[in-house]
């Protein structure tokens, strides 16, 4: 028997270990997306905290900021590998089998991957030059193929479900604000990372883009809803 954290329902659930199966395997069969939000919220707080967005004199700001930075590009990785060992564990259709309510936060992953692109640009590429820049900009590009996929593989499954609309709790809408993130990335890259005018245009242009779809998304769902 295998003591395995809950965090749907934040206790730990009991786990029957298969004949032939690691703990390890176990643990990672098991593994939410709803881990990913660590990583998001992580990412917010060392945007937030960025000298960039304050005034005062005070360098230990950019000290803390880059360790939340660094931190969150830890977990990020290591969230990211369990989730991907999963897939390899249980296989692709099982490692994407969630419930309605936990399914939209895989939508958590292209947001969290959006705050490490904004630090990068803030950040490395500030400091270590504008390599660091094209790193944002091909990860950019993963952000939005990873938040375009979510919000319609999340909805598209949930609607195909036939999941009665009450049910639905605010993760519902995490998706949405997936796309949005993406754009908002967007524009970061096209300010910060110190690409030519001619790489980082259509980066402005799908921004835009993501924007209306965001936005759009974001108004049926208020009228569904």
């Amino acid at each position: 028997m295998v003591e395995i954290p809950d965090s749907t329902h934040g206790k730990g659930r009991t786990v029957k270990r298969a004949p032939g199966k690691s703990v390890f395997v176990q643990i990672i069969k098991h593994f939410s997306p709803l881990w990913w939000t660590e990583s998001m919220s992580t990412g917010v707080i060392s945007i937030v905290l960025h000298p960039r967005n304050f005034n005062f004199p005070f360098r230990g700001l950019g000290i803390i900021s880059d360790i939340f930075f660094i931190y969150n590009v830890f977990i990020f990785i290591l969230f990211t590998i369990s989730f991907i060992l999963k897939i390899f564990f249980s296989g692709f259709k099982l490692a994407f089998n969630y419930g309605t309510n936990e399914l939209p936060v895989l939508a958590a992953f292209p947001v969290a991957l959006a705050t490490i692109i904004d630090m990068i640009c803030l950040t490395c590429v500030q400091s270590w030059g504008m390599h660091w820049g094209y790193l944002a900009y091909i990860l950019w590009w993963i952000d939005v193929s990873a938040s375009l996929a979510a919000a319609y593989g999340v909805y598209y499954t949930i609607f195909e479900r036939k999941t009665d609309l009450a049910i639905i709790k605010p993760t519902f809408l995490l998706p949405v604000i997936a796309v949005l993130t993406a754009a908002a990335a967007g524009g970061v890259v096209g300010s910060f990372s110190g690409l030519p005018y001619h790489v980082t245009e259509p980066v402005i242009i799908v921004s835009f883009m993501l924007l209306g779809l965001g936005l759009g998304l974001a108004f049926v769902k208020f009228i569904c809803l």
